[in-house]
Formats: C-alpha cells, structure tokens, sequence
C-alpha cells in the first residue's frame, strides 16, 4: 500500500474509531478497516489541529458502527440460537 496523506488520515481515524467503541465491537470492527497496521510505516505526526480534526470526523462514526455492529452481532447470535 502507498503512504499517501490521505491513506495515513484514514489509518489514523480508524485507529480512533476502534479505539472508541466498546470492547465487545473492536474485533467485529476489524473488518471494516481499510488500513492495516502493518500497512503503515510512519503514522502521521500527532498535533492539535490534527487531533482536534479526527474528533470530530470520528465522534458520528463511532455512532453508526456502534449501532451497525451491535445489529449484526445480534442478528449473528440470534441466527445461532435458532439453529441449536
């Protein structure tokens, strides 16, 4: 993978969305991510106005994989349970 700008921002903000939902939903979150940690060789430089930025591009979506992820592990577990 190429070490674009654009692929370093989104590596960084899907960092802060796992980071940010529950426990529970990280590893069903996995596989929504684009970049992979092994993907990238220098993170971004950590500054206010960065930081500031991907907080608030993370806050909403951190909310709709919240809601997306809780559905389906629920419909997962509900489909296991009526095939036992």
């Amino acid at each position: 993978m190429e070490q674009t700008k654009e692929n370093l921002n989104r590596y960084e903000i899907e960092e802060r969305i796992e980071a940010a939902l529950p426990v529970g939903l990280r590893n069903a979150y996995k596989e929504y991510r684009t970049i992979k940690a092994e993907d990238i060789i220098e993170r971004l430089k950590s500054i206010q106005k960065r930081e500031e930025h991907w907080n608030i591009i993370v806050q909403p979506l951190v909310g709709k994989y919240k809601k997306e992820l809780t559905k389906q592990i629920f419909a997962s577990n509900n489909n296991t349970m009526s095939t036992v």
